[in-house]
């Protein structure tokens, strides 16, 4: 993931931590290239969507039918 990519949905740096209805299993990271850590949940790296300011947006849900919410047990939420 490069560019203007990177610019709108900047990844989840850091460990994660669960929170309400996580699934504490799923929950792992990944040394990135650059040395940061990356969140993962499900095997699947965690991204963020650059106009979601407050906990619960979701205004980057299937944007470009590429980017996708996941559930609780890791599966991405289409629709």
């Amino acid at each position: 993931m490069r560019g203007q990519c990177l610019v709108n949905w900047p990844p989840l740096l850091g460990k994660p931590a669960a929170g309400a209805g996580v699934d504490d299993s799923l929950l792992g990271s990944f040394q990135r290239a650059d040395g940061t850590t990356q969140a993962t949940y499900n095997g699947w790296p965690l991204y963020y969507w650059k106009n979601d300011t407050a906990p619960g947006d979701v205004t980057g849900q299937n944007v470009q039918g590429v980017w996708f919410v996941i559930d609780r047990d890791g599966n991405k939420v289409v629709g």
